[in-house]
């Protein structure tokens, strides 16, 4: 139990010299008490008083043993000083019934669960008269205890959750038990599974579009045909602008996702996508001759590992004096290297736009295969930098502090650094260990996220729509737009 004042604490009909005043209190005194106050509300004569409150304690105590004897004890079960002869209401004579409305003290306003003789306020002090309130029909505690809520059982799903535990809590949503109820989803909701059961969908801002709007929301109802979709608006001059004027959302115009094709930058991360996805392909297939593949297997263990921190530490933990060099990977490009053109190539003639062939020409995908480990070592010499940075900034932190300056100096610092004392001064562990997605991603050197083209004809300016289909490293594909047509950011 918390820590509560004046607890335990109990009750006399009168307290002599030796009880504690903090915890003893009294029915009657030559002063005024509450009880006192009761009785004479109630209409007893003032000389009376005495007489009544003793009658009624030995009734409360002695006959309906409402009252029991106790010893006060203090947190090492040791008895209390000035608490001998005190009662405390026995719980094993308390009972619950039904009741209906709640009385009012019309002055203090205080609430009485049972009206007394004369609707007087118990209240100390006060002189107000009791009136009944009926139930408020709206009251959130009646109605939790008159329905049968269910109670939220909230389950993350994302990209981040593990496969199996995504399954898991994907059948478990989908069961007909209460076990998992709600599911916390990216905006996107990457579900791929049949959620036509869904009935309600809350969105915890205002989307930044109608079309991200109607994506989100369409996730609801799809087998009923009804759904409570309920978005929260916050205190931001976008969600007040859509807050104000919800039609421009409701109503507002969706366009087709498109994007311009003739993008060399783009074009480049595709390549770098496909030619990744290709290598782990070799590996899975076991094709090739044996010294091929264990060459193949020991380039990408060194120059795409699990783990940041190999990019940059010795296997002993200690910072490399240079950024680790990934030539061995540009070697095994150059050896399969009419293999991983094959891929690409493959890749981008599915139906790219003839008056856009220029930037996926052979010449331009060999280009960008044989610079990809350059690129791809520029990402890592950024990342050593980064690291740099960061043991610069520890060590000057370090220093200042060293010199013992003033807080607002040190506060001075840390904003004009942007950098957090704590934060700094923590070893940093945390990003060096993760999955290096974040410094692949700007460049796509990433198996699996390469994407497979079918173009409409319909061209302007050098931009088409396009329909996407995402091929994973596993095989699966997956069609965006999705079937019904839902918009897509």
């Amino acid at each position: 139990l918390p820590s509560m004042k004046g607890v335990p604490s109990a009750l006399k009909f009168q307290r002599d010299g030796q009880d504690d005043e903090t915890r003893i209190k009294q029915w009657y005194s030559t002063h005024a008490t509450v009880a006192r106050q009761a009785a004479l509300a109630w209409g007893v004569p003032g000389d009376e008083v005495g007489e009544f409150l003793s009658e009624m304690w030995t009734l409360v105590a002695n006959e309906l043993l409402l009252l029991a004897p106790v010893q006060l004890k203090g947190a090492r079960g040791k008895l209390l000083p000035g608490c001998v002869g005190a009662h405390q209401v026995d719980v094993d004579r308390l009972t619950m019934r039904p009741a209906q409305g709640m009385y009012r003290c019309q002055t203090c306003r205080r609430l009485h669960s049972r009206p007394n003789p004369t609707l007087s306020c118990m209240a100390w002090r006060c002189a107000g008269k009791l009136v009944l309130e009926p139930e408020n029909p709206d009251d959130y505690d009646l109605l939790l205890l008159d329905q049968e809520f269910a109670m939220l059982r909230a389950k993350e799903h994302s990209a981040q959750v593990p496969g199996p535990d995504r399954e898991r809590i994907e059948n478990a949503f989908k069961g007909e038990n209460e076990r998992i109820n709600t599911l916390v989803c990216t905006p996107t909701l990457e579900m791929g599974v049949n959620i036509g059961a869904l009935d309600a969908v809350l969105m915890r801002n205002v989307p930044p579009l109608p079309a991200n709007y109607w994506q989100r929301a369409g996730r609801a109802g799809r087998q009923f045909r009804m759904a409570l979709d309920i978005t929260y608006a916050r205190a931001t001059s976008h969600d007040r602008a859509y807050f104000n004027e919800p039609l421009k959302m409701l109503e507002g115009l969706v366009e087709p996702p498109s994007f311009n094709l003739r993008n060399p930058i783009m074009v480049a991360k595709h390549v770098h996508a496909t030619v990744m996805t290709a290598v782990f392909k070799m590996l899975r297939e076991k094709a090739l001759p044996q010294a091929a593949l264990d060459e193949l297997q020991e380039t990408v263990r060194t120059c795409l590992p699990q783990q940041i921190k190999t990019y940059l530490f010795t296997p002993e933990g200690m910072v490399r004096p240079t950024p680790m060099r990934v030539a061995a990977l540009q070697t095994v490009i150059l050896r399969h290297r009419a293999e991983l053109l094959s891929a690409v190539m493959t890749a981008f003639q599915q139906g790219w736009p003839a008056a856009d062939a220029e930037v996926v020409s052979q010449a331009s995908v060999e280009a960008t295969i044989d610079g990809l480990a350059d690129e791809l070592q520029a990402v890592v010499d950024r990342l050593f930098q980064r690291l740099q940075w960061a043991l610069n900034q520890l060590e000057r932190l370090r220093w200042i502090l060293t010199k013992r300056p003033c807080e607002a100096d040190v506060s001075a610092w840390s904003r004009s650094s942007k950098v957090r004392p704590a934060a700094v001064l923590t070893k940093p562990k945390g990003w060096m260990t993760r999955i290096p997605m974040a410094f692949w991603r700007p460049k796509a050197f990433c198996p699996g996220m390469a994407w497979t083209l079918a173009l409409s004809a319909s061209r302007t300016s050098h931009r088409a729509s396009a329909r996407i289909f995402r091929t994973g490293s596993c095989g699966a594909t997956v069609r965006w737009p999705c079937a019904s047509s839902c918009p897509v950011t």
